[in-house]
Parts: C-alpha cells; sequence; structure tokens
C-alpha cells in the first residue's frame, strides 16, 4: 500500500477516499471495520505486525494507544 517512496498507492487512496466519503454522509449506511490494538491475537498489541496483520485482513481503521513524551516524541504504548 505504502511505496518504498512513501507515497500511498492508487488503491490505497482510493480506498481511503471512500472511508471518508462515509464518514462524512450522515446518511451512509457503512459499517467501519475497527480493528481494537490491531490483529492482537496473532501479534503483540500496538505493534507494527498486528497493525500489518489487521489492514491485510480488511480492516477499514486501527484503534491503537499512542503516547506523548515530555519532548513531543510519538510512541506507541505496549
Amino acid at each position: 500500500i505504502i511505496s518504498s517512496s512513501g507515497s500511498l498507492s492508487a488503491e490505497a487512496e482510493s480506498r481511503i477516499d471512500k472511508l471518508l466519503r462515509n464518514l462524512h454522509d450522515k446518511n451512509s449506511q457503512y459499517v467501519f471495520v475497527i480493528a481494537h490494538r490491531g490483529d492482537w491475537r496473532n501479534a503483540p498489541e500496538n505493534s507494527i505486525q498486528c497493525i500489518e496483520n489487521a489492514i491485510a485482513m480488511g480492516a477499514d481503521m486501527v484503534e491503537l494507544d499512542i503516547q506523548q513524551t515530555k519532548d513531543k516524541q510519538l510512541y506507541l504504548y505496549a
């Protein structure tokens, strides 16, 4: 989905566009699939692998525990 240059593929962009349209459409009947902490059954919670697994399984979004340090750095809380 993300190229080696860090940009999104056309497929990923169209999926994101579809999700955003449904998110902002108050009449949408779309049910979002949100993976809580990713695919925690097959990989450690909040790990890169569990995020990648959830995306591969078709989750629309992944809920993560992100914390911020005093020096404003973000990290995944495990």
